[in-house]
């Protein structure tokens, strides 16, 4: 397995300095995400939630793209045990939705594969929408026609509707480099679709080796056309990526960071940073470092298990959408159990104590050795 890029201890001082002043932009512009605070909360005061705050749901395994950076194990990866191509049915879509909704769970994220690889892609958005749930659409944008924007648009609440974009590139040459894709010209145009149609999207930013020092212009692009927040971090670190080249330096990242921070144009805006990601990649431990301005929220664990939970193209419960290819975080199936059961088993389960574990992200862990237990170094 390819090691990590490390932080080297002449930059720690550097990282924390860009913790600080991110604490204290996100403290003024209230940019703690939701998700992380309550769950965080819940499980330090040793409580669980009766049921998830969002679940994260596939609608295809079938995706346009062959990312360097795919935490799904790329175009293999996708699909599966059963190494094909599937699509949700809206019927069993609806009887999901039913179940959550019964559990009053309150938003439901989309995602895939490629989301909009499903033929029916935006009845399932309606029949979300139906059941009240605020939505999330997951995309990299490159399959939408125009049609199907304007569609988009008259489904989408601006206050509780999203949908995320992925935005990794500046050019066409580097986007062909980071997403094996030649369809940029057309995520420009989604772009400009988005903001011609008053789509609520955000942009996510997956900082590697080879689109780092864009940082900076993809968020100014992204800017340009409206997005209610983007968002900028690396990539999870996954064992089966065995080019180290693909990760970007920790060194490139705080300098993408900074970059952001020191910028008139963005002040303004909502650009959220993922420390915990970092963390982990760099090898940074903060414990016994508890300086000024050490926000919890940017660095405690994450919502995986305590208030969100992913369900697979093939009805598998995971803890952690990062781990849907490790036995060690399925509860089980929603073909053969009630998602009030497997969520009750959720709480139970070992991996769902990562975001009080202060040994860092188990999934990492379990993903790297083959294990999450504690005293595993």
């Amino acid at each position: 397995m390819a090691g990590y890029p490390k932080l080297a201890p002449e930059h720690f001082d550097r990282f924390l300095t860009i913790l600080n002043r991110y604490s204290q932009r996100s403290s003024k512009n209230r940019h703690i995400e939701l998700l992380r605070e309550i769950s965080s909360h819940a499980a330090f005061a040793g409580g669980h939630l009766s049921s998830p705050l969002a679940v994260i749901l596939d609608l295809t395994n079938k995706c346009n793209q062959d990312c360097v950076f795919c935490y799904r194990e790329g175009q293999q990866g996708l699909r599966g045990p059963y190494h094909d191509w599937s699509f949700r049915s809206l019927e069993e879509l609806e009887k999901i939705f039913n179940d959550l909704k019964a559990m009053n769970v309150p938003s439901v994220t989309m995602t895939g594969g490629e989301a909009t690889c499903h033929p029916q892609f935006l009845d399932a958005v309606a029949m979300a929408k139906r059941f009240g749930f605020a939505t999330t659409l997951v995309t990299n944008g490159t399959a939408f026609e125009s049609g199907q924007v304007r569609a988009l648009s008259r489904m989408l609440d601006p206050f509780c509707d999203r949908v995320e974009l992925s935005l990794d590139a500046a050019d066409p040459l580097t986007y062909q480099k980071v997403r094996n894709s030649g369809r940029y010209q057309h995520l420009l145009e989604t772009l400009r679709l988005f903001r011609n149609h008053s789509i609520p999207f955000t942009t996510m930013t997956l900082l590697v080796r080879d689109n780092a020092d864009q940082a900076l212009s993809i968020l100014h692009l992204a800017s340009d056309h409206g997005p209610v927040a983007m968002a900028l971090e690396p990539p999870f670190p996954k064992a089966h990526i065995t080019d180290p080249d693909v990760y970007a330096r920790p060194e490139q990242v705080l300098a993408a960071y900074e970059a952001v921070l020191d910028c008139p144009r963005l002040a303004e805006r909502k650009v959220t940073f993922n420390f915990l990601h970092f963390s982990i990649m760099a090898g940074v431990n903060l414990e016994n470092q508890p300086g000024p301005g050490h926000s919890e929220e940017h660095l405690a664990g994450c919502h995986a298990g305590h208030a969100s939970c992913t369900i697979d193209i093939w009805g598998d419960v995971h803890l952690c959408q990062y781990l849907i290819s490790a036995k060690s975080s399925y509860v089980g199936n929603i073909r053969e159990s009630s998602l009030s059961e497997l969520w009750i088993q959720a709480q139970r389960a070992r991996c769902a104590e990562s975001s009080k574990c202060s040994e860092g992200c188990l999934a990492f862990k379990l993903d790297r050795i083959g294990s999450c237990e504690r005293n595993v170094p």
